[in-house]
């Protein structure tokens, strides 16, 4: 599901798989992964310029690819475009796994800055506090 809102006067685009109302494995998959990288971006909207969309893109497919390519059972949850800033929440079993990639992929230097952190929530608050601002239908 898809909303474009303002908050402070600037547009909040937010994508989230709402399939994750009915999934299963919640229990097991209770760390969030919450990655911010900061882009480029037009100053009267603080969104990227399209060239911009397509580099942030490509660096949620990395940071996926990468853990699934090193064991890691993950699942892209959702993403938020706001005020010069993308975020993007990965729902993982492994806690001290995910972490430990993402440290290897900072150190590496090859990516975009970011910043992230893994955040425990067995109940699931982070979602479903940001799927109640997305559409119901």
């Amino acid at each position: 599901k898809v909303a474009d809102f303002m908050e402070d006067g600037f547009p909040i685009l937010l994508i989230g798989n709402s399939a994750f109302d009915r999934f299963p494995h919640k229990e097991e998959f209770k760390y969030f992964v919450k990655i911010a990288t900061k882009y480029e971006h037009d100053e009267k909207s603080m969104l990227p310029f399209d060239k911009g969309l397509e580099e942030l893109d490509k660096f949620e497919y990395y940071i996926e690819n990468n853990f699934t390519q090193n064991g890691i059972k993950n699942y892209y949850v959702m993403r938020m475009t706001y005020k010069g800033t993308r975020t993007f929440y990965i729902a993982t079993s492994d806690k001290a796994g995910a972490a430990e990639i993402l440290k290897l992929i900072k150190q590496q230097g090859n990516q975009r800055d970011f910043e992230f952190e893994v955040i425990e929530d067995k109940e699931w608050k982070l979602y479903n506090d940001l799927r109640k601002k997305l559409p119901k239908e």
